[in-house]
């Protein structure tokens, strides 16, 4: 992973558009919020190249993601 991968919320908002292509390009990109991980956003295409079964995404008590599995 590379730092072009880790967006503020923010500056995501303010260039969508530019972002989007990018999650085309690269796959996936991690959203800041408050100069922390909050969100990830996968390319659906991403996801099928590498297997990823989203039914495997596992919820912790207080609702939040916290497990990709392949």
């Amino acid at each position: 992973m590379n730092m072009k991968h880790i967006i503020s919320l923010t500056e995501f908002i303010r260039n969508y558009g530019k972002y989007s292509r990018l999650i085309e390009e690269i796959g996936y990109i991690i959203l800041l919020k408050n100069n922390k991980p909050d969100k990830v956003i996968l390319d659906y295409t991403f996801i099928e190249k590498n297997n990823i079964d989203l039914l495997e995404i596992r919820g912790v008590d207080n609702g939040k993601t916290n497990k990709v599995t392949k």
